[in-house]
């Protein structure tokens, strides 16, 4: 086992035996000297062959005042002996960034940077203890013992946020008595306490990114930034274009740009990429946007509803684009007395009492997707006081209940709607249509898979479970990488995916997905610099055996100094 000092500096303290040699140096330099006789100089006085001075000739004197000084030496350092082991435990804080990627030509990352800073600090302390954070858009704990290489597998620098405070909050959570490191690109926006350091390799370099990208069925839209001092002429390319786009950004610019994309790509995989004269990073110019067209909800109407109602659902199917006749249905509209099926129900109620509540005093739950966007102001909605409906009051008038909703146990939905056609102009109002295009939207959703194809890396990816999946699912990378999710419910959810594209697998279904890594404020590298600060006030380290005898080089130095005292002061005195 290697031992080592918590603060080796100390041995300079040793230095002064340099000090101690000069002096005896000095003192011994050949002089001239008069006396009456040569046979009174001593013979072992005379120099040879010139020398003035001889180092195998030093007095025993200066021996036992080296061994004094270097024994004071090791009783100041001795408190701090301790085995590996026995360090106080080092957390790491490894900023997750992207940003970390950056680099000249040729150049070190400041990921790089780290990593070696990183094995030059561990190399001599085999068994320390270190707990390595990971400091992403959610700071997490990537390992926690004295195996030092374990976290270069998790380190990918892919992240668009790092949450430099937010893990060192969870690291000193977790090891309160610990040192705190923190690698990164940049000094940190928060002052550092005294237990804390930082290690920063990086200067502000030029670089071009996208920042941001949406699509629809037939638009692409995207957002370029150039953080350099200078204009620079880019080149975009898109897999559906046959050509690529080529414009001139101005320095410190950032546009958006709008661009057309042929009909036979709405439901293609869009793969974008960005090209520059100076870029620093290439993590930011590439992007991959997944078609979000969902089929549409195929329906069926009861033939027992009354005639009045069909039409107003007639209406309303055929001017949404997200609705069609189709079996087997998804949705099955009828009265409330339709019978139960396997799939979601919307159950029109029909009271045979006659009244109504007055229309002005219709309310709403809030937040609702179902209700989103949906314009309550003149609207006359008559339906029978005092009628009550299941599930989750949505819409209601004075104390009535007009539309809930129920999730039925086999994961379906059941639809409530107390509306009296007559005397109603509900259909005449944009509320209709909104309603269904809500519910077609909400229905789309439900359906087993993700809530959408392209998510943001900091965002929390659900997944709709299959009925009866009870299996968490499973997202495979374009290059072979795995990530499990977990199961909460009916949902599974992804928390940490790095950008890129995936393939999630769920029993027997499977379903694409792509994440994007875009931040303006990463993407800019004007504000990385240099940065090395130690920890003023490092954890202290677990006490050892040896240390418990620390005084004793104390102890020898006082004796050789008192009998350096005592028994060569006398001699002199006689001399």
């Amino acid at each position: 086992m290697i031992w080592g000092f918590l603060h080796p500096w100390l041995f300079s303290a040793a230095a002064a035996i340099l000090a101690l040699l000069l002096l005896y140096w000095w003192q011994r330099q050949a002089a001239r000297h008069r006396v009456s006789a040569l046979f009174l100089w001593p013979e072992n006085a005379l120099p040879r062959s010139g020398r003035r001075w001889l180092v195998q000739r030093l007095p025993g004197l200066f021996y036992l005042e080296a061994v004094a000084m270097l024994l004071l030496v090791a009783a100041a350092a001795s408190p701090f002996l301790c085995p590996p082991e026995q360090y106080p435990p080092l957390v790491v804080i490894l900023d997750n960034s992207y940003s970390m990627q950056a680099c000249r030509p040729g150049g070190l990352s400041p990921q790089q940077a780290a990593l070696r800073h990183l094995q030059k600090l561990l190399s001599g302390q085999s068994g320390r203890r270190v707990l390595w954070i990971l400091a992403g858009n959610r700071p997490r704990l990537l390992a926690d013992g004295n195996d030092h290489s374990v976290f270069r597998q998790f380190w990918t620098a892919s992240e668009s946020r790092p949450s430099l405070a937010e893990a060192l909050s969870l690291g000193k959570e977790l090891c309160p008595q610990g040192e705190f490191l923190l690698c990164s690109d940049r000094a940190p926006a928060f002052p550092l306490d005294e237990q804390s350091g930082c290690f920063a390799e990086a200067g502000p370099l030029p670089n071009v990114a996208l920042v941001n990208a949406r699509r629809t069925d037939r638009k692409l839209l995207l957002e370029i930034a150039n953080y350099s001092p200078r204009s620079q002429n880019l080149q975009i390319a898109v897999s559906s274009s046959s050509l690529p786009e080529q414009l001139t950004l101005a320095a410190q610019e950032r546009r958006k740009i709008t661009l057309a994309l042929p009909e036979t790509t709405v439901s293609e995989t869009l793969h974008i990429s960005l090209t520059a004269e100076a870029d620093a990073m290439d993590c930011d110019n590439r992007l991959t946007l997944l078609s979000e067209k969902r089929p549409p909800v195929t329906c069926a109407i009861a033939a027992n509803l009354p005639d009045s109602c069909q039409q107003e659902l007639l209406a309303a199917i055929a001017a949404a684009p997200a609705w069609q006749s189709g079996t087997p249905p998804e949705l099955h509209f009828g009265p409330a007395t339709l019978p139960p099926s396997t799939g979601h129900r919307f159950l029109w109620h029909l009271p045979d009492k006659p009244g109504a509540t007055d229309p002005q005093s219709l309310s709403a739950q809030p937040d609702h997707p179902l209700l989103r966007g949906l314009p309550l102001a003149d609207l006359r909605w008559h339906c029978v006081a005092g009628y009550s409906l299941p599930g989750t009051v949505l819409l209601w008038q004075d104390r009535t209940p007009v539309f809930s909703l129920l999730e039925r146990q086999d994961g379906a939905y059941d639809f409530h709607l107390q509306l009296l056609p007559q005397n109603s102009n509900i259909s005449r109002q944009p509320f209709w249509p909104i309603l269904f295009c809500n519910l077609a939207e909400f229905l789309q959703q439900s359906r087993p898979g993700p809530a959408k194809h392209n998510w943001r890396d900091h965002e929390l990816i659900s997944i709709t479970l299959p009925p009866g999946q009870t299996a968490a699912p499973r997202a495979v990378h374009q290059d072979g990488r795995e990530s499990s999710g977990s199961i909460k419910g009916k949902k599974g959810y992804f928390e940490h995916l790095p950008a890129g594209a995936y393939t999630v697998h769920c029993g027997e279904h499977s379903w694409p997905l792509a994440v994007q890594a875009c931040s303006s404020l990463e993407s800019d590298l004007s504000q990385a610099g240099r940065c090395h600060s130690a920890a003023r006030s490092p954890g202290r380290a677990s006490g050892s055996v040896l240390q418990a005898f620390s005084w004793l080089p104390a102890v020898l130095a006082v004796c050789i100094l008192v009998w350096h005292h005592l028994c060569l002061n006398p001699r002199r005195n006689r001399r």
